[in-house]
């Protein structure tokens, strides 16, 4: 009877076993439903939930976020000193869609960016990628034969962009500054995209003439600073970490309950960014991921975590992609 008891027991313990990994699964499950209900702005995003089915590694993680007045947040957050990522700007000869360009450059996620002139598509902003201009915001008729922006020219073409940089030994580092501040020195210019207006340490958008008096002296504000929003913004840790955050609510009109320049501009403070920068909002606002374990080049699919339907082409924005040359990558 030695046998028999004996088999009674190792049932016992593998029942047990089982009870134990299926209690694990559900707090896990559970955790998961609940993630975007824990998560707010009052807490740095290294204290939030991440989402595990978005998230790729320590270094690359994704949350969602809720606001008080119950738009959509979704964070992506990416460690700069992990060279297993390449984060870039894009930019589209053609207003394109934010989808488009992930799936065809086989990113792992991309926001859109700057601004640009709907009547002619051109880009009002400044944009390098490797090192190489992309575009010159001078050379845009529309915004240099406008003569209600004429006095304001000089301050828009010196709008705040964010900058990737690199030193000698290939070590990057993020800012945000104007576009005319020197490159520091040791340093050289990888990646840069202008938007505006910078948020932190403080909201510059007078002082970067997106809030303006018109000829007739009226008061003008081109992004709706005061007015709740859809929005993108794009904020650097002291650690080197890259925040990019979409706001918006379901039905993402060009004015509809996101959150103002304020608002967003505390929510990239209350996360942890020292520096942060608005890009184009509105119903340009658009975030996109990657889904799935394997993040296969061929077989992925990705999901509009944020996006205006049917999704608006915009001209510019920013994208993580896998560094192909690291062999020795976490992503793997």
């Amino acid at each position: 009877m030695c046998w028999q008891k004996y088999n009674l027991q190792k049932f016992c313990r593998t029942l047990a076993v089982i009870a134990l990994l299926s209690s694990n699964l559900f707090i896990c499950a559970q955790r998961a439903l609940t993630a975007e209900e824990e998560n707010d702005f009052k807490k740095c995003w290294e204290e939030q939930h991440s989402d595990a089915e978005y998230s790729i590694s320590q270094s690359l993680r994704f949350y969602r976020i809720k606001t008080e007045n119950g738009s959509r947040a979704s964070l992506l957050v990416l460690d700069l000193n992990d060279r297993s990522y390449v984060l870039k700007p894009f930019f589209n000869d053609h207003p394109n869609t934010v989808s488009r360009v992930v799936k065809e450059q086989k990113a792992l996620a991309g926001i859109n960016g700057g601004f640009f002139n709907l009547s002619n598509g051109e880009s009002t902003s400044y944009i390098v990628i490797q090192g190489k201009d992309q575009c010159d915001p001078k050379t845009n008729k529309a915004l240099v034969n406008n003569p209600e922006l004429a006095p304001y020219l000089e301050t828009i073409f010196n709008r705040s962009e964010f900058r990737i940089m690199a030193d000698k030994d290939g070590k990057l580092k993020a800012s945000i500054m104007s576009h005319t501040d020197p490159i520091p020195s040791g340093w050289t210019l990888v990646h840069s995209l202008q938007a505006g207006p910078r948020l932190l340490p403080k909201v510059t958008d007078a002082e970067e003439a997106f809030v303006r008096k018109s000829t007739d002296g009226k008061l003008f504000d081109s992004i709706g600073s005061h007015k709740k929003a859809a929005r993108t913004a794009i904020g650097i840790t002291r650690d080197n970490h890259i925040l990019l955050l979409a706001v918006a609510d379901k039905k993402q009109d060009s004015f509809s309950s996101g959150v103002t320049l304020e608002e967003l501009a505390k929510m990239m403070q209350e996360l942890g960014c020292k520096q942060a920068l608005n890009c184009d909002g509105g119903t340009s606002t658009t975030m996109i991921i990657s889904q799935g374990d394997s993040r296969d080049e061929l077989n992925c699919t990705f999901h509009k975590e944020i996006s205006c339907e049917p999704e608006k082409l915009v001209k510019s924005g920013l994208l993580v992609q896998k560094n192909i040359k690291r062999t020795n990558s976490r992503y793997r």
